[in-house]
C-alpha cells in the first residue's frame, strides 16, 4: 500500500522574494528623541515607520526646485 503522507510537494514553502524587494537588518544607536520622532510616522512598528519617513522625504524631495547655477 503506497501512502500519500509526508514528502516534498510542488509548490509548497515559502515563495521567493525578488532581490529588489527583501530588507537587510542594521542596528543604529540613536537618542531617545530620534526614536519619537521615527514612532511619530505611521507604521506598524518602528522599522515601517522609518520606511514610511524615508518614502516621504523622497517624494519630497523630487518636488524641491533647486535654482540653477548660470
Amino acid at each position: 500500500m503506497h501512502s500519500n503522507w509526508g514528502g516534498a510537494r510542488a509548490g509548497s514553502g515559502r515563495k521567493e522574494i525578488p532581490d529588489e524587494l527583501k530588507k537587510k537588518g542594521y542596528t543604529f544607536q540613536l537618542v531617545e528623541e530620534d526614536i519619537q520622532f521615527i514612532e511619530s510616522f505611521n507604521g506598524k512598528n518602528r522599522s515601517e515607520a522609518l520606511r514610511n519617513l524615508i518614502d516621504e522625504y523622497k517624494n519630497l524631495k523630487k518636488q524641491i526646485v533647486f535654482p540653477s547655477s548660470d
